[in-house]
């Protein structure tokens, strides 16, 4: 018998359109069947978005965490007015953080089995005391930091980062071997567990055309390559480097590729052109599978029931499929 699957699926920040995605990612009919979902968030939230959303009915199987343990309810009462939707707000944002440990500690229990995470706002987060530059950084803090990298994932491109949060400047003069090819075989191995079989990494260069032989710069030549030569001795099918501003075509032509970014925007300006309402982050080298929807808090949208859950319905089975 199939043993069923439990996600855990965080709020986030609630003045955000987080709980909406949720909402209606369990109302869609369209989440992996074998799944169950714990909530880590606020009942009555969740029920000022049912009557938001009253023409969605919820079509799979939720629990809260709340009712899991006593461990997971919150010290007060969550007090939300909808006067605050879209507001920056420390109160929300000690909430979202809350959610995230506790869903932490349930992995850590063996209540769950994997997370998806809604999005959180970092200043809401700051305000509430938060020394993190996002979820990425913060997860792997509770998990005592183990080497992880920004991955995304849509039908049409899989992408994964050697650094993510940095200024240009810090991710250029940081970059090194070791990070690259950490990259490349960390985008190696989840695109095996995502199903593909015979995965091709394509590495981008840092510089214009990829350096064109040392005429504008030598990382690729001192870093970047020496990094592609020992992932090669690893068995692994990796390419490159290509000049970055045509390796997001050639990654299109085969839906078997993962291209290694060099730096966030390198990465991100090309997949959320090419996947915004559908493509979903993944959290690669925590023991915990971790996706979420890749968008932010959209407060120019929140609660209005206009939220697309496009993404969130890709996190969730996503999850489910890693898992």
């Amino acid at each position: 018998m199939r043993r069923i699957k439990r996600i855990g699926i965080t709020f986030g920040d609630i003045a955000g359109v987080g709980p909406e995605v949720i909402y209606k990612a369990l109302s869609s009919g369209e989440l992996d069947s074998g799944s169950e979902y714990i909530l880590f968030g606020d009942k009555e939230i969740f029920s000022k978005v049912s009557i938001l959303l009253k023409k969605y009915k919820l079509k799979s199987e939720i629990i809260f965490a709340s009712d899991l343990s006593s461990d997971y309810s919150d010290d007060k009462k969550v007090k939300f007015n909808l006067k605050d939707k879209g507001r920056i707000s420390g109160e929300y944002g000690a909430y979202s953080i809350k959610w995230i440990r506790d869903a932490v500690e349930a992995y850590k229990k063996g209540q769950i089995d994997g997370l998806v995470t809604a999005p959180i706002n970092k200043e809401a987060c700051h305000k509430a005391g938060f020394k993190f530059k996002g979820h990425t950084d913060f997860l792997a803090h509770l998990f005592n930091n183990p080497v992880h990298k920004m991955m995304f994932y849509s039908e049409g491109l899989k992408l994964i980062l050697v650094s993510h949060h940095k200024s240009l400047k810090s991710a250029i003069s940081s970059l090194t071997g070791k990070d690259i090819f950490e990259t490349i075989v960390m985008g190696n191995n989840a695109a095996c567990k995502m199903g593909i079989k015979q995965p091709e990494i394509l590495v981008a260069g840092l510089n214009p055309h990829a350096g064109e032989n040392g005429a504008f710069g030598d990382e690729e030549i001192e870093i970047i390559k020496p990094a592609i030569t020992k992932a090669k001795l690893k068995g692994i099918n990796v390419k490159g480097p290509f000049p970055p501003d045509t390796i997001f075509l050639n990654a299109l032509k085969n839906k078997n590729s993962v291209v290694v970014s060099m730096y966030h925007d390198q990465g991100l300006i090309a997949f959320k052109m090419i996947a915004f309402d559908e493509g979903v982050n993944i959290t690669a080298g925590l023991p915990m599978i971790r996706t979420s929807p890749d968008h932010g808090t959209a407060f120019d949208i929140a609660w209005k029931g206009i939220a697309k859950e496009n993404s969130m319905i890709n996190a969730i089975n996503l999850c489910a499929k890693l898992i």
